[in-house]
């Protein structure tokens, strides 16, 4: 007898629209993710915030982090700084590794913002809860994500650039917490520090994570 084939017509146009938008990294090639806060200048404005650098915050940041990194494969280093995660990917250790949904994009994108969305305020919801015994309650955090492949020569270029960017962040958040914006706002960096120290601070004492930003090695 022989076989009848049933096409589906709808069906293949339907899907003809999606695979338009449907775009893949390159294989075996260096992948960054980056995961970035929505809305989080409005985020850390809630009662429970301690300006400049929330110790809860940071913390949800870096647990989530880790948490994503020990379940989603191909994933090497993170740095977090901000209200931003970066990942590395590689999937070019030997030949047999393969890329998470093949390279795709949108999922890759998708998975990583709703796994980090979801840990993150799993954790800052427990954080706030436990040091405040239920006084306050804690806005969902939402996180979009973005990928691309990158040269190997610039995956350790990247990760400067994010740490230095963090680094600019942290002084401008610890000035303006110790003085007005009209005062710091058109300072430099170094100008800043050196400001901060006339009333008795001093930023490169802080904390390395505060000043550096977070590292996780996999």
């Amino acid at each position: 007898m022989e076989e009848v084939v049933v096409k589906d017509s709808l069906g293949d146009r339907m899907k003809s629209y999606e695979n338009v938008t449907r775009q893949y990294l390159v294989p075996k090639q260096p992948v960054i993710v980056r995961i970035d806060g929505r809305h989080f200048h409005s985020y850390v404005k809630q009662p429970w915030v301690k300006a400049p650098f929330d110790r809860n915050i940071i913390l949800a940041f870096q647990s989530a982090a880790v948490k994503v990194c020990e379940e989603i494969s191909n994933v090497q280093f993170a740095f977090h700084q901000s209200d931003k995660v970066s990942f590395f990917l590689k999937d070019y250790k030997s030949i047999e590794d393969q890329m998470i949904f093949k390279g795709n994009i949108q999922k890759i994108a998708s998975i990583f913002a709703s796994k980090f969305s979801n840990h993150f305020n799993s954790i800052i919801s427990r954080l706030v809860r436990e040091e405040y015994n239920n006084e306050f309650s804690v806005s969902f955090g939402e996180f979009d994500a973005r990928v691309w492949n990158i040269p190997k020569e610039e995956v350790i270029n990247y990760f400067v650039w994010r740490q230095r960017d963090w680094e600019k962040n942290s002084v401008t958040a610890y000035a303006i917490k110790l003085f007005s914006h009209d005062e710091v706002n058109l300072l430099h960096t170094n100008e800043k520090k050196e400001k901060i120290k006339t009333i008795g601070k001093d930023w490169d004492k802080l904390e390395t994570f505060l000043k550096r930003g977070s590292a996780f090695k996999i």
